[in-house]
């Protein structure tokens, strides 16, 4: 299983670096005009970090905010910082570690919908409100995903920037009056469905 190279969301007013537990509060300046800005408390706490923050200062980064669909007393819910170019794969597998990590032995697929989950989670999504869905290669031979007038993309070949981005090649497959829908990720669901809900900011 590749490690993913995005750590669980932290607390933005701590120091960046993993191990340190201080309140950050001089911005890396190679990240102006970045989102999120990475912060420190100290010039060698940045330098430690470097070799992880040198992968994505300055470039644009998207807060997933992942919930457990069905999950309830408590909802189960994750925060994940994901650079912009990175695929839907890793995505997945950013995912995968934040939720466990879960092992990846079973299917999985992202897809976009015109209208919102039931409470039940992604088994009651109509078929008819998919627009877009994003599989694994591996998958793309599976008689369920020949699915008429539907767009499918494989993972490995698209890009978060692709579909969030403001220019991106899929964005308009996706959009609702300049907001991206809300996307589902669905695991195991030969056997049972566990949809989570990724909205970006």
């Amino acid at each position: 299983m590749p490690i993913p190279l995005i750590p669980e969301h932290r607390d933005r007013t701590r120091c960046r670096w993993m191990l340190c537990h201080n309140e950050g509060t001089k911005e890396c300046i190679g990240c102006i005009g970045a989102t999120p800005r990475a912060k420190y408390c100290s010039r060698k706490c940045q330098t430690q970090d470097w070799s992880f923050h040198k992968k994505y200062c300055g470039k644009k980064v998207y807060t997933f905010k992942i919930k457990l669909l069905g999950s309830k007393d408590p909802v189960i819910k994750r925060t994940v910082d994901v650079p912009a170019w990175f695929t839907f794969q890793e995505l997945h597998f950013v995912i995968q570690y934040a939720f466990g990590p879960w092992q990846q032995y079973h299917q999985h697929q992202f897809s976009f919908h015109s209208a919102p989950p039931g409470r039940g989670g992604a088994t009651h999504m109509a078929p008819d409100t998919e627009l877009l869905r994003v599989i694994a290669d591996e998958d793309e031979h599976n008689e369920a995903y020949r699915v008429r007038r539907l767009a499918v993309l494989k993972e490995k070949e698209v890009r978060l920037f692709d579909v969030y981005g403001s220019e991106g090649r899929h964005r308009a497959q996706v959009d609702v009056y300049g907001d991206v829908l809300p996307m589902i990720y669905t695991y195991d669901f030969k056997i049972r469905t566990t949809g989570s809900t990724l909205s970006p900011s």
